[in-house]
């Protein structure tokens, strides 16, 4: 979700802009899951959403770890604490103020300073070492880390970041896969219709912050769910305009804001819409669900939030 200043990709910043409402939206949906149609529509989400977007990420790596150090820590202490504050003010959460297990979405932070430090040691990447790196994440879901400075997740996605940069490095076109654009929507809308009426997918096997032993299935799911990481990952891609479109593009510039702020709103409206309806049909849930989020991303993109954002946290 790192921005790039000069020279902007307006594909790039589409597809950030479709990712972070689909991250919004997520978080919303994951607060309704006994309904089918919801269970559905998350797991497809979560099967690439995060995936795809730390690939941008690497995509848009500066390669400047200083910079991206100086930027990236104060954010994450400030809004760790915030996050923890409202836990335990609003949530009533009995929440250690411990900067080393970072709070719920706070974890994506961890890791970028984590793939930006690792990447920042590899001068070049190539297939070899994007192949070892899935191997590195297959094979720790073994050990027994878990949320401590977001360890497992940071190996888990880190191939994602490598594909990104290798991307970018290599000069391979990102827009190629648009001109599939209908076979790129069928196998979106298989994969959700499928999970509908089956189930199987268990949310934590992608959340990358399990080992197995702790819920996160087993290495061969977890290679299962880094092949249709890809494939649903491209079938997006093939979706997503190559000309820019105006508001989804306006808000791919600015989704880490977007992201650290949303979370704010997900929490309270749990605590006090969700938790109070009783018994609510899956046309009030997705309808509700739709205005919440169309509702959250208005807010956070508001040009006094972004002020106040980037002069607190200047690129």
């Amino acid at each position: 979700m790192i921005e790039l200043q000069k020279n902007r990709n307006t594909y790039i910043d589409t597809l950030k802009g479709s990712l972070i409402i689909l991250v919004v939206f997520g978080h919303f949906l994951e607060l309704f899951l006994s309904i089918p149609i919801i269970y559905a529509l998350y797991s497809w989400i979560y099967i690439f959403h995060m995936p795809l977007f730390i690939f941008c990420s690497g995509y848009l790596e500066r390669g400047d770890f200083k910079r991206t150090l100086k930027q990236l820590v104060p954010m994450y202490v400030v809004f760790n604490v915030l996050y923890i504050l409202v836990a335990y003010v609003f949530l009533r959460q009995e929440v250690d103020l411990f900067f080393i297990q970072p709070y719920w979405i706070m974890w994506y932070l961890l890791s970028l300073l984590g793939w930006n430090l690792i990447s920042h040691i590899i001068p070049n990447v190539n297939g070899v070492i994007i192949l070892v790196a899935f191997f590195v994440g297959l094979f720790v879901g073994f050990l027994s880390i878990d949320y401590a400075f977001s360890f497992s997740r940071t190996f888990v996605f880190f191939p994602f970041y490598l594909m990104g940069r290798w991307m970018k490095e290599n000069k391979i076109n990102i827009t190629y896969f648009t001109r599939y654009k209908l076979l790129g929507l069928l196998i979106s809308l298989g994969v959700i219709l499928f999970l509908f009426y089956n189930p199987v997918l268990m949310p934590q096997w992608l959340y990358g912050s399990f080992n197995y032993e702790d819920g996160g299935g087993n290495i061969l799911i977890r290679f299962v769910c880094y092949i249709l990481s890809v494939i649903i990952s491209i079938s997006f891609l093939s979706l997503v305009p190559r000309k820019p479109v105006s508001f989804l593009t306006k808000i791919g510039r600015n989704t880490l804001s977007v992201y650290l702020l949303h979370g704010f709103i997900v929490l309270l409206f749990d605590e006090f819409i969700v938790s109070n309806s009783y018994n609510m049909s899956t046309i009030q849930a997705l309808t509700e669900i739709c205005i919440v989020t169309i509702g959250t991303i208005f807010l956070c993109q508001r040009k006094i939030i972004q002020k106040l954002f980037q002069k607190l946290f200047p690129k």
